[in-house]
């Protein structure tokens, strides 16, 4: 499926916070047909993991290269025309 908008997410050990975040996207009305893109940044949690259930895609870099260059990244798999970037933190966290 073709996506309009793509919103990358660069994560760097975000475990914590991933799975609500996504989950919030995935719930927003004006987001729900967007192309959700986390780019696992080097992460020695389980960030990917848990971001695999609600993303489309997952891409993980092997070593932390810095916000940047998850994003660059994110551009490049993105199938979208437009793109919104989103922090990785925006959730709740669970007992919070």
């Amino acid at each position: 499926m073709k996506h309009d908008t793509s919103i990358i997410i660069p994560a760097y050990n975000e475990a914590a916070w991933i799975r609500e975040t996504l989950r919030s996207l995935r719930a927003h009305p004006l987001l729900r047909e967007c192309q959700l893109i986390v780019v696992d940044d080097g992460s020695t949690d389980d960030t990917a993991l848990l971001a695999a259930s609600w993303a489309d895609r997952v891409v993980r870099l092997l070593q932390n290269e810095g916000k940047g260059s998850a994003l660059r990244r994110g551009i490049e798999v993105a199938e979208g025309q437009h793109f919104l970037f989103v922090d990785a933190d925006l959730g709740v966290r669970p007992g919070k």
